[in-house]
């Protein structure tokens, strides 16, 4: 067996063996009230909820060999560490685990932890007409163990996330741009941008449809290189297992606009589980 090909085992088995822990612990941690859940709230930014995300990435046609990459982001969300009488005050993190391939070579790759961010958002209480937005900081610390996973630079910025509710439908976005401010002199800086937009409509039976695709810019790059724009949806449902809510979606997207210089997939495959609980 080559070097190449024995990591392609130990990623699948630190992937499953990841997810395996994570859901234990979503299990094994605080009470959920899925009857009060819908799958409107379980997809909320501004949610009330505490919930862990188990987000796989399946990236097909990398490169000229038409590789497959692979990421598990894991995502504790949500949970309100403080409140005042106008306010919220909410966090999100997220911790990926990565697989890059080779984007020249049929074989090879690079497998380790990507770059982590947190973010915090301030939000009013309560929503005025079914609408609500919430603002604060996001920071990006260079925790990747391998430079072609991660930037080597902490990066800062101003994150916005807004909603509307209408009956049966959730519409918003979340959205932020990174400047590098420390970290590896030797690397690029950063200086990117991010949007995800989503739209969701509730089925019977917890049953769903969405399309909540995740748009990047690189504002460093060169002209006609900058932009990743993916177009696509999928569906999920939100299940009750015991006493939590668990929440299921699976959903392809298309990279329809894609930079050239750098190793984006054609395709990708999202299969996400969220634990869902109280706040």
């Amino acid at each position: 067996m080559t070097t190449q090909s024995w990591w392609k085992p130990l990623l699948w088995r630190s992937g499953l063996l990841s997810m395996g822990l994570s859901i234990a612990l979503a299990l094994s941690s605080g009470e959920a009230h899925a009857q009060e859940v819908t799958p409107e709230e379980a997809q909320n930014p501004l949610t009330h909820l505490r919930g862990l995300t188990f987000q796989n990435n399946f990236d097909f046609g990398v490169g000229e060999e038409d590789r497959t990459g692979y990421q598990l982001v894991f995502q504790p969300w949500q949970a309100e560490i403080g409140r005042g009488q106008w306010m919220r005050l909410r966090s999100l993190a997220g911790l990926p685990l990565l697989y890059q391939p080779d984007p020249s070579r049929a074989e090879g790759g690079t497998f380790g932890l990507g770059d982590a961010e947190m973010s915090t958002f301030w939000s009013p209480r309560k929503s005025v007409k079914r609408v609500a937005g919430g603002v604060g900081p996001i920071v990006r610390i260079p925790l990747a163990t391998d430079n072609r996973l991660g930037s080597g630079k902490w990066s800062a910025g101003v994150t916005v996330a807004a909603i509307a509710r209408p009956r049966g439908w959730l519409v918003g976005f979340r959205t932020y741009n990174l400047w590098s401010f420390a970290g590896d002199e030797d690397r690029p800086d950063v200086n990117q941008f991010f949007l995800q937009y989503f739209v969701l409509r509730t089925l019977d039976r917890g049953w769903y449809v969405l399309s909540a695709p995740s748009l990047i810019a690189n504002w460093n790059a060169s002209s006609g290189n900058q932009w990743l724009v993916p177009v696509g949806g999928g569906a999920g449902k939100l299940f009750r297992v015991g006493r939590r809510g668990l929440d299921v979606q699976t959903s392809v997207y298309y990279n329809a606009v894609r930079p050239e210089t750098l190793p984006f997939a054609r395709w990708t495959l999202k299969v996400q589980l969220q634990f869902l609980f109280a706040s």
